[in-house]
């Protein structure tokens, strides 16, 4: 959750990035390009001494808006998935911020109680201009995946939610999305975000390519 660039030392420029740096890039990639959408791939809550510091005062506040949500609302992301630290300060917290949120959230192979915003899936419809500026519907099926490990990685996590194969989420979810009318679309691409991935993990999510390529056919 590095909103800012500035070092806490003296207020210095740091060297991390920072959705404040990101923004900038967006809106450049914005000008460059009319057709543009804008995603999210998680661990978007923790990592900060003022996420540790929000995560404690927000349950004191019934209407809290999380600074994080309010900057992805003003940058305009289309959709997000998430990571294993968005669970970090419980489900509870993580409900409470997302009622907030102007993006769609999926988690395909996620199961956690009374997840609200939290879908396995999203359709989104966009309208594209071609390169003679004639503007066509598109139709994008969106499948966000968090790995699997995440309760193991903490345990505490394992009282509320719990994670599956991830192949298996996606083969679910693009029968679901074709039955929603996707396929029927003259472009159907289907986007798969996967939060990082190495090592070991890598052997988990590789099923996941084929089945996205399949699916566009």
């Amino acid at each position: 959750m590095n909103l800012f660039h500035e070092e806490e030392d003296g207020g210095r420029q740091g060297p991390l990035p920072s959705l404040a740096r990101v923004a900038t890039a967006i809106e450049n990639q914005r000008k460059a390009c009319k057709n543009t959408l804008l995603f999210d791939n998680g661990d978007f809550l923790q990592g900060t001494p003022l996420a540790d510091f929000l995560a404690e005062s927000a349950a004191r506040k019934p209407d809290f808006l999380h600074p994080a949500i309010a900057a992805m609302n003003l940058v305009g992301y289309d959709a997000i998935t998430l990571g294993n630290h968005d669970f970090a300060f419980g489900g509870d917290f993580l409900r409470k911020v997302l009622r907030k949120a102007h993006f769609s959230v999926s988690s395909a192979n996620l199961s956690m109680e009374r997840p609200e915003r939290i879908r396995p899936s999203i359709l989104l419809n966009r309208e594209f201009s071609d390169r003679d500026g004639r503007n066509h519907l598109v139709r994008i099926g969106v499948i966000g995946l968090l790995p699997p490990q995440t309760p193991c990685w903490d345990r505490s996590l394992q009282s509320f939610m719990s994670v599956r194969d991830m192949a298996e989420a996606v083969g679910e979810e693009v029968s679901a999305l074709r039955f929603e009318g996707l396929m029927r679309s003259s472009f159907s691409p289907i986007a798969a975000s996967i939060p990082a991935i190495t090592g070991a993990e890598w052997k988990t999510a590789q099923p996941l390519w084929p089945l996205c390529r399949a699916s566009m056919r």
